[in-house]
């Protein structure tokens, strides 16, 4: 057969072994997000509302085996006359494989992660408010804290008010963050009125989506 003239030609190559092989049942079109459920499945486990539960903590690995299967059946039926899908089909798979090991198996995505937000600091009451200020602006912070009680609201006091000691918020069920430990250098603030605070797993949905996909496409770890 004489070598193709143009790029035009091999393009068409391309396409005519591309629905050979289809055709044939060798192969399988790449599918989305069919033959993409494996990342899905890493996603749906760390949305798991934060819970206590053993049966949470031990069916990563069953899911971690699936995820395996279905990245590696992807790899193994999938093609495209596209070379760079072709790429892409692998990369994604091979990328879901070590990112869901990192964070299901030899990590717990769940428990022993956290990142920084930052917040607005509380308001401080002072000597000369009223009982009328200090209700006002006490209602207006606790509202803009997400999962905050008043124990958390009373623990977010700036950096040189708290105690030379670890104030560890996370540890209680109803917040989702953790005080900056007070021995450490402190971080910069953006603001006067902002402070920065660690968060673990939210008990939001909509926060704690954000948190997922924040873990999962930072690459720290891998």
């Amino acid at each position: 057969m004489a070598a193709p003239s143009s790029a035009g030609e091999i393009l068409d190559k391309f396409q005519t072994d591309y629905q050979a092989a289809i055709n044939s049942g060798d192969y399988h079109p790449f599918v989305w997000p069919y033959r993409a459920l494996g990342p899905y499945l890493l996603i749906v486990y760390l949305l798991l509302p934060p819970t206590q539960s053993r049966a949470v903590h031990l069916v990563r690995y069953p899911i971690f085996a699936l995820i395996i299967y279905l990245s590696v059946t992807a790899i193994r039926e999938c093609t495209s006359p596209a070379v760079t899908v072709g790429y892409g089909i692998g990369l994604l798979n091979a990328w879901t494989i070590l990112w869901s090991a990192t964070l299901l198996i030899f990590n717990d995505g769940r428990k022993d992660y956290q990142r920084i937000e930052r917040q607005e600091r509380p308001y401080v009451p002072q000597e000369n408010d009223n009982d009328e200020t200090l209700i006002q602006n006490i209602q207006g912070e606790t509202s803009a804290l997400d999962g905050s009680t008043m124990e958390g609201l009373k623990s977010l006091h700036p950096m040189a008010e708290v105690p030379q000691s670890t104030i560890t918020l996370a540890d209680d069920p109803e917040t989702d963050y953790t005080e900056v430990h007070a021995d450490q250098e402190p971080i910069p603030s953006a603001s006067p009125n902002q402070t920065y605070v660690w968060q673990s797993l939210p008990n939001s949905f909509l926060h704690r989506l954000d948190y997922v996909l924040d873990l999962i496409t930072n690459f720290r770890g891998l």
